[in-house]
């Protein structure tokens, strides 16, 4: 039987001073406290959701109507006015009452026309209008119109409702872009005229 030399396991090597000496481990490309792999995301990182939009929202203070100054001539007018459509009431119907009803309906005229305006906050988001502490949601209006008033803006909404009145808002030169943008988002704009409105703006009531 040949006697076999046993085989040699490799030696470690030895340093200078005789003792082993370190082999330095493998180098590692992967920065230390940070793992990334295609199944799963990087330790912090946090998918980004898609940029959402705040919700839209505008508010602004305004007059309830447009003021036109009423001078005494005016008033006059209304008098003189008065006084003949009651004289042709009487002549027709010989009609005490019908007659003082005409007059009436001129003094209050006038008080209504010398009355000043409030002044409103409106805001106008995702679900309608608010008025003051009023709120008209988008569902009982049609449609709404934009109006010149000189020195601001009127924006009259058109309920569904045929005999539901109209409800009108103001604004200012500034504004007015930025909310017809909203309403134009909610309700189809159109044009109007109204025979009743236009006479009003005429006599500047």
């Amino acid at each position: 039987m040949d006697n076999q030399e046993p085989e040699r396991q490799p030696s470690a090597p030895v340093g200078n001073d005789g003792q082993p000496a370190q082999v330095p481990n493998p180098p590692n490309d992967t920065p230390s406290g940070w793992k990334f792999s295609a199944d799963e995301e990087p330790s912090g990182y946090q998918e980004k959701s898609p940029a959402t939009k705040d919700p839209i929202s505008v508010s602004w203070s305004a007059s309830e109507f447009v003021e036109h100054k009423k001078s005494p001539s005016w008033y006059a007018v209304l008098v003189i006015v008065a006084i003949v459509l009651a004289a042709i009431v009487l002549v027709l119907t010989h009609d005490k009452i019908s007659t003082g009803v005409v007059i009436l309906a001129a003094i209050l005229f006038g008080i209504y026309a010398g009355r000043q305006p409030r002044t409103l906050k409106y805001q106008l988001d995702e679900g309608g209008l608010t008025i003051a502490d009023k709120f008209y949601p988008y569902d009982i209006l049609k449609s709404f119109a934009v109006i010149d008033e000189g020195q601001a803006t009127g924006i009259l909404l058109i309920p569904l409702k045929r005999f539901m009145p109209q409800i009108p808002i103001y604004c200012s030169r500034d504004e007015e872009e930025k909310i017809i943008g909203v309403l134009s988002s909610r309700l189809p704009m159109e044009e109007h005229s109204d025979t009743i409105d236009n006479f009003m703006r005429r006599i500047r009531f």
